[in-house]
């Protein structure tokens, strides 16, 4: 009976979380971001972002990678240079995260 049960459970909620799925939201600014760049894998554009962990003792933290999927390379510049603008202003941006991936970015302004 237990064994009937726990199998119901577990395929009631991975279907849950499969339908549902999870993203993480950050906030970065200026001394977060170390570097941004385009790169082209095949035929597939990204902007990516060198960060580092938020925090105090941020300067010994390794960075990281977050990429965010462009159409194309014109596509890539302009969100840069917007990107590169907010954080040169001081303002944050937010990121919705899948992983390492970014899905969209958020641009506040102060």
């Amino acid at each position: 009976m237990y064994y009937f049960f726990s199998l119901f459970v577990f395929f009631t909620f991975s279907s849950f979380l499969q339908a549902n799925d999870y993203t993480d939201f950050r906030l970065v600014t200026r001394k977060n971001i170390s570097h941004i760049l385009i790169e082209s894998y095949g035929e597939n554009t990204y902007l990516t972002i060198l960060a580092s962990s938020p925090g105090v003792h941020a300067f010994k933290s390794t960075p990281h990678h977050l990429k965010y999927f462009c159409e194309s390379s014109r596509a890539c510049l302009k969100e840069l240079r917007q990107l590169n603008k907010y954080l040169i202003e001081g303002k944050e941006i937010g990121l919705y995260l899948s992983g390492t991936s970014i899905r969209e970015f958020v641009y506040y302004p102060l």
